[in-house]
C-alpha cells in the first residue's frame, strides 16, 4: 500500500486529453479520441461537472467524469452521478 502514498488526486483538465484516451484505448481496445474530445468539451460548459484524474509520478493512471446535481429520482437531496472510471495497470 505504499504505492497509494504516491497517488495524487487532482481536477481533470483539457490537457489530459492524451492520456485518458490511452487508458480508454487500453481497456477497450480501439481508440475514441473523437468521443473524450466532445466529452471534455462538454465538461467545460457544464458547471456542475466534477472530473478527477490521479497521477503516479507525474503520470496519469485514472479518471473519474462525473455530475452533481439536484433532486432526481425521488432523492430529495444534492447527488453526485460517476459516468466514467477508468484505470490503468499500474
Amino acid at each position: 500500500m505504499d504505492l497509494l502514498k504516491n497517488v495524487k488526486i487532482r481536477l481533470l483538465e483539457k490537457e489530459d486529453l492524451e492520456a485518458i484516451v490511452e487508458i480508454d484505448e487500453k481497456v477497450l481496445g480501439e481508440n475514441r479520441r473523437s468521443h473524450w474530445e466532445r466529452k471534455l468539451e462538454l465538461m467545460n460548459d457544464k458547471a456542475s461537472q466534477v472530473s478527477l484524474v490521479a497521477e503516479l509520478e507525474g503520470k496519469v493512471v485514472g479518471f473519474i467524469l462525473g455530475d452533481v446535481s439536484g433532486w432526481e429520482f425521488g432523492v430529495p437531496d444534492i447527488i453526485a452521478w460517476i459516468g466514467t472510471i477508468s484505470v490503468d495497470s499500474v
